[in-house]
């Protein structure tokens, strides 16, 4: 049908030439026909890439866009989530940190009351002794040793006071080790046995 309709136009061609075409005149329209086909061809195979075979790349390009944001929210929220339990982990050390401090500073101020007792050795917990720290306690351990006769006596005491700070599904426990050095300041006993 196509060649029918190409053979009604008109078509001149020498019968013979220098260059090598065609010399006869059906050659020639045999030549023509296939050139006809090849440009008329390329319109149609460009048309059906371009519209049937490429309907789907937006589809595609629009679900690997779609992924890549699901993939970069995705690491948004474990960042965050990561960030939140540092955060509250350095919270939680804080609190046990100043509250191992405060054992520390208690026992350094009550640290005459405890050259009088008897063991050179012992355990004070905020919690029997009633100091409030806001659901937080700490746990001094202390060991007396006797570091100069004098007058006036000094003691050095060595302690390690453990802040607990307790929080679900974990505590933070922090320890502070101290030597404290005490002066008795009780007024040594007269001489008994009168001025020489």
């Amino acid at each position: 049908m196509e060649r029918n309709h190409l053979k009604n136009q008109p078509f001149d061609f020498p019968q013979a030439n220098a260059w090598g075409l065609p010399s006869t005149r059906a050659q020639a329209e045999g030549l023509r026909v296939d050139t006809e086909r090849r440009f008329q061809l390329r319109p149609k195979w460009r048309s059906l890439a371009s519209s049937k075979y490429q309907k789907g790349v937006s589809l595609v390009i629009a679900l690997m866009i779609l992924l890549v944001l699901t993939l970069i929210g995705i690491s948004a929220i474990s960042t965050t989530t990561f960030e939140t339990n540092i955060a509250g982990n350095e919270r939680l050390y804080n609190r046990a940190f100043y509250t191992s401090d405060a054992g520390v500073d208690y026992f350094v101020s009550m640290g005459v009351s405890y050259i009088l007792l008897p063991n050179s050795g012992g355990i004070v917990d905020s919690r029997t002794d009633g100091i409030p720290l806001g659901g937080d306690y700490f746990l001094v351990n202390w060991e007396r040793t006797l570091s100069d006769l004098g007058p006036p006596k000094k003691f050095q005491f060595k302690i390690t006071s453990q802040g607990i700070s307790p929080s679900f599904p974990t505590a933070g426990r922090i320890n502070i080790e101290a030597i404290v050095e005490v002066v008795d300041t009780t007024p040594p006993p007269e001489y008994a046995g009168g001025s020489t």
